[in-house]
């Protein structure tokens, strides 16, 4: 569980928003909320700012490089480390990168 926790400071310090926290930790709006002052976090308000072609690259690259980590988790942080970009982020775009590759995988192949 400290493993887990830590963790999920972690995330916190490195951007993550309250909907990868609940997602990932099982964390909801006000755990989040006293865990960031805990940790003396400030609160960010507003949307996130949409993502640049060298972020998205950058995003990509590093969640290829990461393919050997096999924990979600754990891939994401490493993602966070190599391109110091906030989680919520490279949450997003890992998102949208594996629905891209679901809706992909499940098209039928034509002659």
């Amino acid at each position: 569980e400290k493993k887990t926790n830590d963790m999920a400071d972690e995330f916190l310090r490195r951007g993550a928003c309250k909907t990868m926290m609940l997602n990932l930790f099982g964390m909801r709006s006000s755990q989040v909320a006293n865990r960031k002052r805990y940790l003396s976090l400030p609160t960010v308000k507003g949307r996130l700012r949409v993502t640049t072609l060298e972020e998205q690259r950058a995003i990509y690259d590093a969640w290829l490089a990461a393919i050997n980590t096999l924990d979600y988790r754990e891939r994401l942080l490493c993602v966070a480390q190599n391109t110091d970009l906030p989680l919520s982020k490279i949450y997003r775009e890992v998102l949208d990168t594996e629905e891209i590759t679901n809706k992909t995988d499940r098209s039928p192949i034509r002659a």
